[in-house]
């Protein structure tokens, strides 16, 4: 006789399910397969269906067959993130990428020097006389060097929407942690990651987390001045707002040099 589960059955069943974390709904995703272009290249994924703009002062961003973006010296790469058609842009997101210093070069007199991940204002080159690096218009986490001093790595939390000639404005530096992911090296990839919330009264970044891919240590405690930092949040939407385009950008003290980006990711959670 074909046993029939019972109710009590179905109703554990349901509670285990109603339980169950739900995955986040990825936004953007791109490992950057192939060669050309990134103004060319078509991400994984990409909800808002917009295009990679490249803009900046010097360089060019380009794919390398291997799974990275070549991004020179003081450029922005930037997908569009606002709402449109059937996509909404949520209020809490999560940004993650490998970040690669390469040659990016420090010197010159502005606040940092290194490879960013977060967000844009615009997907066209900061107001800077005679210079127009991407870096004027951008917003998140900076991994590099204090200006002059590449014996002073960092990670930057940045600010730096629509300065006019003036220096980028550090909202939070924290020295590279040497002790739990080694000590900095310009050869090898960071995981970077980190949580973003838009609302003006109750929102910021939180959960910095690093991870040196050479070895898997990976650190998140030693960011707490980061993740608590209590100014205003810089994570403005609407029109203009820094959370316009979501990409990555190269500060660099000299022209020809280049860093490198992987496994660029936008993600929400799911309600």
């Amino acid at each position: 006789m074909k046993r029939i589960p019972s109710a009590a059955a179905f109703t554990l069943a349901w509670l285990l399910f109603a339980a169950a974390p739900l995955a986040a709904q990825t936004i953007i995703s791109d490992t950057f397969t192939g060669t050309g272009s990134t103004a060319a290249h078509t991400p994984n994924t990409n909800l808002p269906g917009g295009t990679y703009a490249v803009f900046g002062s010097t360089g060019s961003a380009t794919l390398t067959g291997t799974g990275t973006v070549q991004i020179g010296g003081d450029i922005g790469t930037c997908l569009p993130i606002t709402s449109t058609g059937g996509y909404t842009e949520p209020t809490s997101m999560t940004i993650s990428a490998g970040l690669e210093e390469g040659t990016t070069a420090t010197g010159g007199v502005t606040a940092f020097r290194g490879i960013g991940l977060g967000f844009f204002t615009t997907n066209a080159p900061g107001p800077l006389p005679g210079n127009a690096n991407a870096f004027n218009n951008f917003t998140g986490l900076v991994i590099g060097y204090n200006p002059n001093n590449v014996a002073d790595p960092a990670v930057f939390f940045v600010n730096d929407v629509d300065k006019a000639n003036t220096a980028e404005n550090i909202l939070v530096s924290v020295p590279w942690p040497t002790a739990a992911l080694g000590a900095f090296s310009k050869t090898t990839t960071y995981a970077v990651s980190y949580a973003l919330n838009t609302s003006p009264a109750t929102g910021g970044i939180s959960s910095v987390s690093v991870t040196n891919t050479s070895t898997a240590a990976t650190d998140t405690t030693d960011f707490a001045a980061i993740d608590s930092y209590s100014g205003t949040n810089p994570f403005t939407t609407g029109a203009g707002g820094v959370v316009s385009y979501s990409g990555f950008m190269d500060s660099s003290g000299s022209a020809g040099t280049n860093g490198f980006v992987s496994n660029f990711k936008l993600a929400a959670p799911n309600k």
